[in-house]
């Protein structure tokens, strides 16, 4: 593995250089806790122009990235990482950077990150991977999840649970936190996320599924089989798959996928596909026991989204989703990241007559489209 990491970083060091003044460096620090522990940081260098502003930017970055505050051992008073190393690559004007290794808090954490900068401006750039549920069609991904996944997914987290004794996860059924689409025409996804803190990460739960071509393509939306298949995204890597992920993100469904339940008792499914240009929100949803679906149209903005749902023609029931950024009881808490904040999800079903009024509570959503991510 390290043989095959050096000669990573080699190629990559020699391509850096080739395309730029900019070269990447190693620097080695020793961690401060167990004064033993090696690691390898980044270090920007223009070998062109030593005061370069851009490299003192990404550098900053870097040290803000690893808590430290200068790259010489002896200046430092504290550094808590443990067998950290990176790879990284130059092209096209944009850095790229992946790194792994331990973090000491309370107690050790693996850590893996990326980061991509501009090398004009010296910007951390935000790049989004497809996610996992991008790939399906409406009606494709709850049947695949229903087919596929949840039958090993449940039972993997029962015994998480008999294991932790009911300890709380941190994620859930529906997370997939990895794909891949293989050259033997072979899928794989794989819930591999800590779901547990340290102390109990020997009874995190994980589940993998693999499927064949014929069997993943009849779930799959167009999107998803040119991404996979044509484009080949699983083989893309670092610079390639950032410039990919630009290139495409306008062309992503704008896709909801919600779990919950209606008045505390009714468990249901729904799906949503929103249109930006019109406002317009159509879909299905399904009550678990059942599983018949039913349709659902209506209309969403920027804080709600009101949907009819309809029965041989006829409206059967109405449901009103709030989106705020400020908490309300019984919402469901979708947490983006610190500079974009968080967004909370409720929702209430109201009989046609207005009559009759439950609250619906979400126990998962998935999403493909920024409405949530602000």
């Amino acid at each position: 593995m390290k043989n095959t990491l050096t000669s990573l970083l080699c190629c990559w060091a020699v391509t850096s250089f080739a395309q730029s003044n900019f070269v990447v460096e190693r620097i080695q620090l020793t961690n401060t806790i167990d004064k033993e522990s090696k690691s390898f940081i980044p270090k920007l260098k223009d070998i062109a122009n030593p005061k370069n502003p851009i490299v003192a930017k990404v550098n900053q970055h870097f040290m803000d990235r690893f808590e430290i505050t200068s790259y010489n051992q002896r200046e430092l008073e504290e550094f808590r990482w443990s067998e950290l190393d990176f790879k990284s690559e130059i092209l096209d004007n944009l850095l790229y950077i992946s790194t792994s290794g331990e973090y000491y808090a309370a107690y050790p954490n693996y850590v893996e990150d990326e980061m991509f900068f501009n090398l004009s401006t010296g910007d951390l750039l935000k790049n989004t991977d497809i996610p996992f549920q991008a790939l399906f069609s409406l009606k494709g991904y709850f049947d695949f999840m229903n087919k596929h996944w949840l039958p090993g997914a449940r039972p993997a987290f029962k015994e998480a649970l008999e294991c932790s004794d009911s300890a709380e996860l941190y994620c859930s059924y529906y997370d997939v936190d990895k794909y891949s689409y293989q050259a033997n025409k072979s899928f794989i996804c794989t819930l591999s996320n800590d779901c547990y803190p340290h102390a109990l990460l020997a009874c995190a739960p994980g589940h993998s599924v693999t499927l064949m071509d014929d069997t993943i393509i009849p779930f799959l939306n167009d999107f998803g089989k040119d991404a996979l298949i044509t484009n080949h995204y699983s083989q893309l890597v670092g610079v390639r798959k950032y410039q990919y992920n630009k290139k495409i993100e306008s062309q992503i469904p704008d896709n909801l996928f919600f779990i919950g339940k209606i008045g505390g008792k009714y468990e249901f499914s729904m799906a949503l596909q929103l249109n930006p240009s019109t406002h317009k929100a159509d879909g299905y949803y399904y009550y678990e026991r059942k599983k018949i679906p039913i349709t659902l149209s209506g209309t969403f903005g920027e804080t709600s989204i009101q949907l009819e749902e309809l029965s041989e023609g006829k409206i059967t029931g109405r449901m009103l989703f709030t989106l705020s950024d400020r908490y309300a009881e019984n919402a469901f808490l979708i947490y983006v990241s610190p500079d974009e904040g968080t967004t909370y999800v409720s929702g209430v079903w109201e009989s046609p007559d207005k009559k009759n009024k439950m609250d619906i509570t979400l126990s998962e959503v998935k999403t493909t489209t920024e409405l949530l991510m602000h």
